[in-house]
């Protein structure tokens, strides 16, 4: 099975480079527009789905969570699933059309549908971490973004657990239980990749299926080849502001999702890395 791991990460590595080649060859206009009809399409389905929770008993949704099998309900607004079936990666996939809209410097309507989007999946990290790549990359002066964030971050921590029911924040402390049941086990190394079996032993006490993207680097490669690959990364991005905040967005993300080791997403966070 780790052969197997391995073998994965080397087709998402290539169809990350293949994402990113069609990106760069592409006519800007014509991935802004894509993204645009892709964002529109999905607020449609989040105009049915909150107005079907809202008034039509939700049958709508019922048949959106029979196809995703994933529930689409919630407390205040219905957590958008749809064609996702987890929201997490439809946060991350919007979020990476989020990096694109400002390499392209899209319209700021775009912008904001993409965010609201986010925000409609209610996946706090992702909602968290959209504030604060917005915030690095806005045209204000620096000041100004640290008090955005600094009023706006803990203002959003207040407000989403009574919008999101308390289960939902369960995936922290199970990642808190993971880092701590790992990190103790990785060495200065490469021990490589685990397998599945030994995942599922490893982090028996939660709900969980899946590593945090940053402990597959750490405990696959070992401290100092992860301090290298790290301090690699982090000379290359400080030579723009963009890359430095999808380097910082993709440090986040890792804390708390598994997006190397989970099919598409896997590709569509190494696209982020080489961009």
């Amino acid at each position: 099975s780790i052969i197997i791991n391995y073998l994965q990460l080397v087709f998402d590595l290539l169809l990350g480079y293949l994402i990113v080649d069609i990106v760069k060859n592409s006519d800007p206009i014509k991935v802004k527009s894509i993204i645009n009809f892709f964002a529109n399409s999905l607020l449609f389905l989040a105009l049915i789905s909150t107005l079907d929770y809202y008034y039509f008993g939700n049958i709508v949704n019922s048949i959106l969570t029979k196809i995703t099998l994933w529930g689409n309900s919630g407390e205040f607004i219905p957590r958008l699933s749809l064609t996702f079936s987890n929201p997490n990666w439809g946060s991350f996939t919007i979020f990476f059309f989020l990096v694109l809209s400002y390499i392209f410097k899209s319209s700021q309507s775009l912008k904001i549908k993409l965010f609201f989007l986010i925000f409609f999946l209610q996946s706090k990290s992702a909602i968290l971490i959209s504030v604060l790549f917005i915030a690095i990359n806005s045209s204000t002066q620096l000041y100004k973004k640290i008090i955005f964030s600094v009023f706006f971050i803990p203002m959003i921590l207040i407000t989403l657990p009574s919008l999101i029911s308390i289960e939902e924040t369960a995936s922290y402390f199970n990642r808190l239980i993971m880092f701590q049941e790992v990190i103790d086990q990785t060495e200065l190394y490469p021990q490589g990749l685990m397998g599945d079996n030994d995942i599922r032993q490893l982090i028996t006490k939660t709900g969980e299926d899946t590593l945090p993207s940053l402990l597959t680097l750490i405990y696959g490669f070992g401290w100092v080849f992860f301090m290298m690959l790290f301090s690699l990364f982090l000379l290359n991005v400080m030579k723009s502001k963009i890359s430095f905040s999808i380097f910082i967005s993709l440090v986040l993300f890792s804390l708390v999702y598994s997006f190397l080791t989970v099919g598409i997403v896997s590709a569509i966070g190494i696209a982020m890395m080489i961009l």
